[in-house]
């Protein structure tokens, strides 16, 4: 006991704002070792840059047991500032009730954003529309690079690294990136710095297609388009990384007979509960064998 205590008392004394702050995925490591009311209670008391930046890194399962712990107010501040992908893998882990309350509080706060979740979350699970991001940036080919760097810098919040290029029909044609606009000369247009799109994905692609995409292409991000092939997203490179991550720690957990709800913080209880129906069937099979053997 005194050690688990030591542990906990020496990530929360690493966990310092600057810490935080500049080594995101460390402080990830050690948030996910402390119990979810702590961590829960240390993350509400950073600036929501330093949450955002950290957050993605934390180990499959943390996330979600320190988001219930945040009061329902910041739970629908929290999802307002997420991408849509993380936002939708959130909301998608609560239980139905919880999720309707969350999203009625959103939809007071961030009609918008409730909405285009709201519409995420009809997708089935395992698509390529789950897993996508709706914050896209998308200009005319005609554009001239000035005009979209000083587009650019009106945004609120991070600017993706890769802009998309469209035809006057808003037919995807080409994409480039931040370097690219900026290392270029401001009077050229969007097209003439733009490179061929070398793959797409479909909303209702499943993503073991979205993993052989990447694999197959090597990009950092492809763009998703809608049955109308207009651009409603992207996947980036390191979400598809996450999503193939968690799938097969699940995976493993559950070849040794651990529930895949199982994380290393669960209690004695909950893992007996969830692992004694396998251990029965294994027991069966070992008398059926041994009897097998015997005669």
């Amino acid at each position: 006991m005194s050690a688990a205590k030591d542990t906990l008392d020496s990530a929360v004394e690493q966990l310092s704002d600057e810490f935080l702050s500049k080594f995101p995925l460390k402080s990830a490591q050690l948030l996910g070792t402390l119990p979810p009311n702590e961590a829960a209670e240390l993350l509400q008391q950073q600036a929501q840059h330093i949450i955002y930046r950290l957050w993605k890194y934390l180990p499959p399962g943390a996330a979600e047991q320190i988001f219930q712990q945040f009061p329902l107010d910041y739970q629908a501040q929290f999802i307002a500032s997420l991408d849509s992908h993380i936002a939708v893998g959130l909301l998608n882990k609560q239980s139905q009730e919880a999720l309707q309350v969350l999203l009625a509080q959103l939809k007071e706060q961030h009609s918008t954003i409730a909405d285009e979740l709201s519409e995420l979350l009809v997708f089935p699970e395992n698509t390529a529309a789950r897993m996508m991001n709706k914050k896209v940036q998308a200009f005319y080919s005609d554009t001239t690079l000035r005009e979209v760097l000083a587009q650019l810098k009106r945004l609120d919040g991070k600017v993706p690294d890769v802009i998309y290029v469209l035809n006057e029909q808003q037919d995807l044609v080409g994409e480039t990136t931040l370097n690219i606009l900026v290392g270029s000369s401001s009077s050229k247009t969007l097209m003439q710095v733009a490179t061929p799109i070398r793959v797409t994905l479909n909303v209702m692609d499943h993503k073991d297609q979205v993993v052989e995409a990447f694999e197959g292409h090597k990009v950092r991000a492809i763009p998703v388009l809608d049955a109308q092939q207009q651009l409603v997203g992207q996947i980036r490179f390191f979400d598809a990384y996450q999503s193939t991550k968690e799938d097969l720690a699940s995976d493993m957990q559950t070849m040794v007979g651990a529930s895949k709800d199982e994380k290393a913080l669960s209690s004695s209880w909950f893992a007996v509960k969830k692992r004694l129906p396998w251990l029965q069937i294994n027991l069966l099979t070992a008398f059926a064998a041994a009897a097998v053997v015997g005669i």
